[in-house]
């Protein structure tokens, strides 16, 4: 039904689906057809619980309200993409790091899809709850050439492969000895959001002062603004998604208003963008 209804009259849609793998993978198959975010059903009775529920849901409509689908360039993400190759004259890879939301997780297999296998690291955190962030990883794997995971505690991160924040969980980067691994952080929601982009990118300003790349992609909100600012300031590479690309340009218009962004691309430029930055 949301197919022909994207098909014959664009609308926005949120979806609300059942936390199962079953549901994962229709939400997220949504999402592709052209839904604007999705929350899972609420299974808790707890009246403060269903409160959160019900304000996070309004907060969904609302930003799903806003969308414009005859200005936003939507994307369909084309499984048959070109993929690039790695300069041929290398540098030390960087570590790329990329924060997104509303619209991120076809964003990010359009970047993704278009990388070689030898792509540099990238660890990222895309707003999405518990349940769903491992069928997302896996979903996305299946049409690339680099390795996509759900990141687990203690990964070590090496070249070629993607790291996904676990739904519910911080995702940091420290420092272990030389060599750079995932920590999960059960700790509380920053910015309203865990996983949250600031706390990802905090991290990395804490434990790294260079060959890093920033990226802020589409998304509700201003999570992960004051945090590229902060690697802005430590002379780190930034890039924020442009509006016309963008299925909600809030965060990536948040991180420029900071003046926290080194460039703003569309996210078909993206890719080409990490390989030319990272190496």
């Amino acid at each position: 039904f949301l197919e022909k209804v994207m098909k014959l009259r664009p609308t926005p849609v949120v979806m609300c689906s059942t936390l199962t793998k079953k549901g994962a993978d229709a939400t997220l198959r949504a999402l592709e057809i052209g839904a604007v975010d999705f929350l899972p059903k609420p299974t808790m009775n707890v009246e403060r619980e269903l409160d959160e529920y019900g304000d996070e849901l309004i907060a969904k409509v609302i930003a799903a309200a806003q969308v414009e689908f005859g200005s936003y360039r939507a994307v369909n993400p084309d499984r048959q993409a070109t993929i690039l190759n790695v300069p041929k004259q290398r540098r030390v890879p960087k570590l790329v790091a990329i924060g997104s939301s509303t619209g991120g997780t076809v964003a990010l297999e359009a970047i993704l899809k278009r990388l070689p296998a030898d792509a540099p690291p990238i660890v990222i955190v895309q707003h999405i709850p518990p349940g769903f962030s491992a069928a997302f990883a896996q979903r996305v794997n299946e049409h690339t050439l680099v390795k996509v995971k759900e990141a687990e505690e203690g990964d070590e991160i090496v070249a070629g492969c993607v790291y996904i924040a676990p739904g519910g969980m911080h995702l940091a980067i420290v420092n272990n000895r030389e060599t750079l691994v995932c920590h999960l952080d059960d700790g509380e929601k920053v910015n309203q959001h865990k996983p949250s982009v600031d706390v990802l990118f905090n991290s990395i300003c804490s434990n790294l002062r260079k060959n890093v790349l920033g990226i802020i992609l589409t998304g509700m909100g201003k999570d992960g603004a004051v945090g590229m600012k902060a690697m802005f300031d430590r002379g780190i590479d930034t890039i924020a998604q442009d509006e016309k690309t963008s299925m909600v340009w809030g965060m990536p218009k948040q991180a420029i208003e900071l003046g926290g962004v080194s460039q703003v691309a569309g996210l078909d430029e993206i890719a080409s963008l990490i390989l030319e930055y990272a190496y």
